[in-house]
């Protein structure tokens, strides 16, 4: 038991399985937990961002990775996303994908200023 981890977020990292192969649903928690599917993603999203723990993704749902491979696939999988969603940004704003990189740069860490005072 956790004691720095609500029930909620206790009952979704219970269903976490261990590598990929054995990777489960969101909406598969959702169900064996009874928490909306959103709820459920914000959860993981809550353990990732503020506790820390290493949970990962991939098509067949979440998984806690156990290999170097794994941790290596899902960070390459996340760059990958962050860079498509930074380059729809720079076309949006007739940017150059640099130019928006700064700027969320310079957001982010305005918002972790915020959020730490």
């Amino acid at each position: 038991m956790e004691f720095d981890l609500t029930r909620e977020e206790q009952a979704v990292l219970s269903l976490l399985p261990e590598g990929k192969d054995n990777a489960v649903t969101g909406r598969m928690i959702a169900q064996r937990t009874g928490i909306e599917y959103d709820r459920v993603r914000a959860v993981i999203s809550h353990l990732v961002n503020r506790h820390g723990r290493l949970i990962a993704s991939c098509s067949g749902g979440y998984f806690i990775p156990v290999t170097e491979d794994e941790v290596r696939e899902a960070t390459r999988s996340l760059r990958h996303r962050g860079i498509m969603i930074l380059y729809r940004a720079s076309r949006l704003q007739r940017a150059s994908i640099e130019e928006i990189f700064h700027q969320s740069v310079m957001e982010f860490a305005d918002e972790r200023k915020i959020k730490a005072s």
